[in-house]
């Protein structure tokens, strides 16, 4: 009987190469590299076990072998759809296995390092040396990349979730083993990521002694004597784009293969209709001169992975092992989600796909159709036939910022707007599946709040009238329509603020009556009934005063600290000015 054995394999560093973006093109290019270099070692891996007889299922993400084998094109060719590791089921033994993933890995670095190259010959005229400029990307290449994996034998798909567990175990034992590189870097760095050494033509020597001037002006004299094409302004459909390269900027092998990324796959796909140009953040704010970057992440994905949170498809007990078929349904439904409910949305809501993998999404979209795009995606996670299933949750982070706004700033601040979601706490219990939200102004204001899916802790559906993005909304279509003023804003905090005292800074909640929750409550909605009632316009004084207040009192009461409360409040003018720009 042949052995069998599990392969777990992840391509790193995730973050650090996404993010480091000056330009959409860099962030696009950053997360569609990993899926491709993801989509090179599954090749490997299935190819090599054809030529050798080696039985091979991928087990997770769901693909299609006959896509990859035949270089067939895709739906959503530009969207990276694969994550950054994958797990296969072969027949074979450890060794065997062992030397698949060693091909795989070395496929990988042999792809980064051809982009790389590809970039090089594109950019700089072929009759100029480049073997140092090859060699340091090269080095770059193997410093940067991060691949691990490991195997696992079993017997039987019966032992599966066994093997899985096991496996993961491995890879993660791997990980906190990996080797410190030490990549040798005598010149100054790439203005991009900040961290690898700009490509230059030559060497510094004895770089020790040689002064930051004769590096500046090396590194500035290889840059000057790239191709025209990317130094030359852009003019397209009546908008004139700066050069593909800006003057100033020197890359590292890295960051350069990251902003040829488009070119190179143009003709590696055979899609020359793809793969076109990336507007710049000016063009996604519809003359707002805001923009809006969503982040979002499956909740709890290891319970749903394990078994102890199921697929409503599958009827077995909550304590049966998860076999092969239950991982194979979650990949297959995680992939649906990811390639045909995702991009639709997104497309729905005029916004741009960065990346859709399984359970994380990153987009652009408009300010004005942000709030619904993120309510959209939500809905279809938990959905039984767009996305993983009834009961599956998710959390977002989204940041609205203003288009000058360093675009790596903006993206770190949406991630750890997304952490804040995942560390909600619902009064009852429950955690996460919630929307992180912030507005980053041009004059430096910010304002963040966290925002519950569903105030109760409920089950998030479309129909469901205790959402509290949806009353945020609602709370925005009076103040836009002129119902009412925003000065309820400052009459609110002029009345409730100064009861904090100390307290506001030390992020506590406004309590009258600490010990008389109930009472307390009913006089925080009468209160805010007077406000709201006080900044009605006169000729809307039919307004359901009371529902409104009781819905802005539910909020208060769900969020960790009045201030927080303030800022929700106070993002209403922000969006209402955006709502009067986009007319």
């Amino acid at each position: 009987m042949n052995e069998e054995c599990l392969l777990v394999f992840s391509i790193g560093p995730v973050q650090g190469f996404i993010a480091a973006a000056r330009k959409i093109e860099d962030l696009w290019s950053g997360s569609y590299l990993l899926s491709y270099l993801t989509e090179r070692a599954i090749l490997t891996v299935l190819e090599l076990a054809d030529e050798h007889g080696i039985g091979c299922e991928m087990v997770y993400p769901r693909v299609d072998p006959a896509e990859l084998r035949e270089k067939r094109t895709p739906k959503n060719i530009e969207v990276a759809s694969l994550p950054n590791r994958f797990v296969c089921y072969l027949k074979a033994n450890q060794q065997q296995v062992a030397e698949l993933a060693h091909q795989a890995e070395q496929a990988v670095k042999n792809s980064l390092a051809e982009m790389g190259r590809f970039a090089l010959e594109r950019v700089f005229p072929q009759d100029l040396k480049q073997d140092y400029m090859k060699e340091l990307l090269d080095q770059q290449v193997k410093a940067l990349l991060e691949v691990f994996w490991a195997t696992e034998t079993f017997c039987g798909k019966e032992n599966f979730a066994d093997a899985r567990g096991e496996v993961e175990k491995r890879l993660a034992a791997v990980k906190n083993g990996r080797p410190y590189h030490i990549n040798s870097q005598e010149g100054l760095v790439c203005t991009v990521c900040g961290e690898q050494q700009a490509l230059t033509f030559q060497g510094q020597q004895s770089a020790n002694r040689t002064s930051y001037g004769l590096m500046k002006q090396n590194l500035v004299q290889t840059w000057n004597q790239r191709r025209e094409q990317f130094k030359a302004p852009v003019v397209q459909e009546g908008t004139t784009r700066v050069g593909r390269i800006k003057d100033g900027e020197s890359l590292c092998g890295i960051c350069l293969s990251k902003r040829l990324a488009r070119d190179y796959f143009k003709e590696k796909k055979n899609a020359p209709h793809a793969f076109a140009a990336f507007p710049s953040t000016h063009e996604l704010t519809g003359g707002t001169k805001y923009f809006a970057v969503l982040m979002m992440d499956g909740d709890d994905m290891g319970k749903w992975i394990s078994g102890k949170k199921r697929i409503t498809s599958m009827n077995e007990p909550l304590d049966t092992k998860v076999d092969m078929a239950y991982q194979k349904e979650l990949s297959a439904r995680l992939d649906h989600f990811a390639v045909s409910s995702v991009p639709a949305i997104v497309k729905q809501y005029a916004g741009m796909l960065i990346y859709a993998g399984g359970d994380d999404v990153l987009a652009f979209a408009p300010v004005t159709s942000a709030l619904e795009m993120a309510k959209a995606l939500r809905l279809a996670f938990s959905d039984q036939e767009k996305g993983l299933s009834p009961g599956a949750t998710a959390s977002m982070g989204m940041v609205i910022a203003h288009e000058k706004a360093p675009l790596s700033m903006v993206l770190e601040y949406a991630r750890s707007m997304e952490d804040r979601a995942k560390s909600f706490q619902y009064p009852g219990g429950k955690a996460k599946d919630a929307l992180g939200l912030a507005v980053l102004t041009h004059s430096g204001e910010i304002r963040e709040a966290v925002l519950p899916w569903d105030l109760e802790g409920k089950e998030y559906s479309g129909a469901t009238q205790r959402c509290a993005v949806k009353y945020l909304q609602e709370l925005v279509a009076l103040v836009v329509s002129n119902q009412l003023s925003v000065s309820f804003i400052e009459h609110f905090a002029q009345a409730f603020l100064p009861l904090l005292g100390v307290g506001l800074k030390e992020g506590k909640k406004i309590r009258v009556l600490p010990d008389n929750p109930e009472q307390n409550r009913k006089l925080m909605e009468l209160e805010m009934a007077r406000v709201l009632r006080r900044s009605a316009r006169e000729e809307c004084r039919d307004l359901d005063i009371s529902q409104q207040a009781r819905q802005l009192i539910d909020i208060h009461e769900i969020m960790p600290s009045t201030l927080q409360f303030v800022h929700l409040m106070e993002m209403c003018r922000f969006f209402k000015r955006m709502e009067g720009k986009s007319q």
